[in-house]
């Protein structure tokens, strides 16, 4: 696109006195200077990815000049902490020039790849049970704004997601949004990735990794929202539906969990076994309490018990962890736990940063060690400390799968559970597969 340049009068709020500009477009952005300004030194300048939308103003305070023709453009602004917010500005300008102007921002707004209509997934009673209030209040005026459709379903029992996908035509979409936690994430790309096999029983030798093409956003209205925040730097509501509105998106993994061969489920932020699984299995039963569950499992830590496992790489793979055990290699012993971050995590200067779309997956497996240390572990993991991996109790292997084998477990009563993003499943068999399918899912939101 070349330059062009439009003179116009502009108003940043509503009722407020109108100031003269030039105005330039570019291919990368749109700048307006003051006119009276001998230096023309630019104002303010908009990347042209960031207009969201133009709407003509015939009447009211927003009109700047009667026998001009008025508009509101509405952009994002960029604040710290990677804070997105909505903004916009009322600008006038000659009818000669209008056609114009207009039609060189629709052609910004239309040639990107924004989604035009989304469906919208509601989990009502995640985190403080908020979800269709922040639906309502804080996403649908947003989405109004830009004239996103949205197709709304509020979910009434788990699984809901994966009926309603089950019959739904992916081609009269072009994205899902989750408003809830990370299990509802989860949940949605479980759905969407067996949607893709025309067998829904996946199996662990199955010869191509499940793909979908459909984005998903996340609107983080749960307990933890760990992912989006991995994902956008911050949790911030606003800033995740304008992520969603500007259509970029990043490729990331996900994890199968295969028992007796055949797939149990996918995980798109974290598989765990042993006292992790335990822990959430507790915090299930005291649902009930909200957000404040979180404390139960304490329970499950202070009987923290280890698991004579044997844990296989089955398949090679480079390692980028700081003091790893190796490539293709074994740990075998009592173990207190297994974890595994879909999105690979790497020191920081302060805190972990995950990795999207890695050629790999982690598995960090936690050794006998002192009470206070394994609190200390925890505490860093759950804040995502730097180091919160670099203990000697801790052992990190890397592999695009992993085999894990409980020895002594015949005859045992016992009750074992895997954590997968937040929700629990029980294990009905004595040996568990975990296979890396690679850039199987799109997400709305870029960490650059």
């Amino acid at each position: 696109m070349d330059k062009t340049s439009f003179k116009m009068f502009l108003s940043r709020k509503t009722g407020q006195k109108a100031s003269a500009m030039d105005v330039s477009l570019t291919e990368n952005a749109l700048t307006w200077t003051c006119n009276l300004q001998s230096n023309k030194t630019p104002v303010k300048s908009i990347c042209t990815e960031d207009i969201l939308a133009i709407h003509p103003v015939k009447t009211g305070t927003d009109v700047l000049e009667p026998n001009m023709l008025t508009y509101r453009l509405f952009f994002v602004e960029h604040f710290p902490q990677r804070v997105m917010r909505m903004e916009s500005i009322a600008l006038s300008l000659n009818s000669s020039d209008a056609f114009s102007f207009l039609t060189k921002i629709n052609n910004v707004i239309q040639g990107s790849q924004r989604p035009r209509r989304l469906l919208v997934f509601i989990n009502p009673i995640s985190g403080r049970k908020k979800g269709t209030t922040v639906y309502r209040k804080q996403m649908a005026p947003l989405f109004r704004v830009c004239g996103i459709e949205l197709n709304v379903v509020v979910t009434k029992r788990r699984q809901h997601i994966s009926s309603v996908l089950d019959e739904y035509d992916l081609t009269s979409i072009d994205g899902i949004v989750t408003v809830g936690g990370d299990g509802l994430y989860s949940e949605c790309v479980d759905a969407l990735l067996r949607k893709q096999h025309p067998n829904k029983d996946i199996e662990l030798d199955t010869p191509t990794s499940p793909v979908c093409d459909i984005p998903v956003g996340i609107i983080p209205a749960g307990t933890g929202n760990v992912l989006v925040e991995f994902l956008n730097g911050t949790k911030d509501i606003e800033t995740a539906v304008l992520h969603i509105i500007k259509g970029k998106t990043t490729s990331s993994n996900v994890a199968g969990l295969y028992q007796n061969n055949k797939l149990t489920v996918f995980a798109g932020l974290v598989l765990g076994f042993g006292l992790c699984g335990e822990m959430v299995r507790d915090c299930e039963k005291m649902r009930w309490l909200g957000p404040t569950r979180h404390s139960a499992p304490l329970r499950a830590f202070f009987q923290r018990r280890t698991i004579d496992l044997d844990v296989t790489s089955t398949q090679t793979s480079t390692t980028n962890i700081k003091d790893s055990v190796g490539q293709k290699c074994r740990l075998s012993g009592p173990m207190y736990s297994l974890d595994m971050w879909v999105p690979t995590l790497v020191n920081g200067p302060r805190r972990m940063k995950p990795t999207f779309g890695d050629t790999s997956l982690a598995l960090h497996a936690v050794h006998k060690c002192s009470f206070v240390d394994h609190l200390r572990h925890l505490l860093k993991v759950n804040s995502r400390q730097s180091g919160c991996f670099d203990y000697d109790f801790v052992k990190t292997i890397q592999g695009t799968g992993f085999e894990v084998s409980l020895q002594g477990s015949q005859g045992s009563t016992r009750k074992y559970y895997i954590n997968h993003d937040g929700e629990h499943t029980l294990l009905t068999s004595p040996t568990f597969q975990v296979r890396l399918h690679q850039g199987a899912i799109k997400l709305f939101g870029t960490r650059a």
